[in-house]
């Protein structure tokens, strides 16, 4: 279920979905919706949350649900860690993990204070993340100089949102990894995977949208020494980017649910969705460890955009483009047995592509 129509519903493996209320506005609705929801199952379902506003949402009603459905989360007293970004760094300074230098105005008179003291580039962006995307587009700000970052904080600050400023870890897209593994309520990890980033939305900063499968041992005993400091239970998704100045890998943020790139997970050996449902429901799963690395996940909508910005500026070419592409054997919406969701989420895209070739051919033609 989601509160809009997305690409999951659409999929001819879902069924009975639901549009639902809002988590973040309507949650006393929603934990009734659910609560009724419950008497369609014979037995208590597994539930995923699939963004932070639902995580936020299932873990503060965790009373209520845990009686009628299965859940696997943090304890209550770490959860808020999982979607702050605050509380995760200070986590993440007592368990020795290295994160880039952060600090926290609140007001005005705070980010005069520091303007002068921080080191550019640095990079504004949101403590609590799913609140952000109400008033701005991508992650954040990347700010090169101090009257940039007075200008961005006049925009910011009316809002009332909690931001951090935060150094500006240098370097290609490349140098950013991402670790998936599974904690259960006693420890033990059962599965774990990596994907190094290749390319992605934004030329800051921005969601992968060409990932590849890779190991990288050092960076899932940092992962694993993260959750265990947060006695963390369940799926996170944790990043991590290499600094070119240094070489120190530095945490970004943990992510406590399934993230988009899921598949490429799955179809690399590792089914994070079939391991959390295996533990709720007791069947004593293995542990399960990536086999195949060097695959490749496509989200072919806005790698699209990707790609087109960077062969505009010379940096790609279409032999590159399309041999990444062909590369590519696992997709964000896309499958051959259930089309449904990719045609979702590609229409408006497709649409925008269609009616700019057409106003294109008018113009060549010499029509308004």
């Amino acid at each position: 279920m989601d509160h809009t129509y997305g690409p999951g519903l659409a999929s001819r493996y879902a069924v009975a979905t639901t549009i639902c209320p809002d988590p973040l506005n309507e949650d006393s609705e929603l934990l009734q919706t659910l609560l009724e929801y419950r008497t369609r199952f014979a037995e208590s379902p597994v539930v995923y949350p699939a963004s932070d506003a639902f995580f936020e949402f299932v873990s503060k009603n965790r009373d209520a649900l845990s009686p009628l459905y299965r859940l696997a989360l943090p304890p209550a007293s770490l959860s808020a860690a999982a979607i702050d970004k605050r509380k995760q760094y200070e986590l993440a300074a007592a368990a020795g993990i290295p994160f880039p230098r952060t600090v926290y105005p609140a007001t005005f008179n705070d980010v005069r204070e520091v303007m002068n003291s921080i080191v550019y580039p640095v990079f504004i962006k949101p403590i609590v993340g799913h609140t952000w995307r109400r008033h701005f587009l991508g992650k954040g700000f990347l700010i090169e100089n101090s009257s940039d970052l007075l200008a961005t904080y006049l925009e910011i600050l009316p809002t009332g949102l909690e931001t951090m400023i935060q150094s500006y870890i240098v370097g290609p897209p490349t140098d950013m990894h991402s670790v998936a593994l599974y904690r259960t309520k006693d420890g033990r990890c059962l599965g774990h995977f990596v994907a190094r980033k290749i390319r992605q939305s934004g030329e800051d900063a921005g969601v992968g949208t060409l990932m590849e499968s890779c190991n990288d041992e050092e960076l899932v005993d940092m992962s694993m020494r993260f959750v265990n400091a947060m006695n963390y239970h369940g799926i996170a998704e944790l990043e991590f980017k290499r600094d070119s100045r240094d070489g120190i890998r530095r945490l970004i943020e943990l992510n406590p649910r399934l993230w988009l790139q899921a598949q490429l997970a799955s179809d690399a050996g590792v089914n994070f969705a079939k391991i959390q449902y295996n533990d709720l429901t007791d069947r004593a799963p293995d542990p399960v460890f990536p086999s195949r690395n060097g695959f490749i996940w496509l989200d072919w909508v806005a790698d699209y955009q990707s790609c087109r910005l960077a062969h505009k500026k010379g940096q790609l070419s279409l032999y590159a483009w399309l041999r990444s592409w062909i590369s590519a054997r696992s997709y964000a919406t896309f499958a051959g047995d259930d089309p449904k969701p990719f045609y979702v989420s590609s229409r408006p895209a497709i649409q925008g592509m269609l009616k700019n070739a057409m106003a294109r051919i008018r113009r060549l033609c010499g029509l308004k």
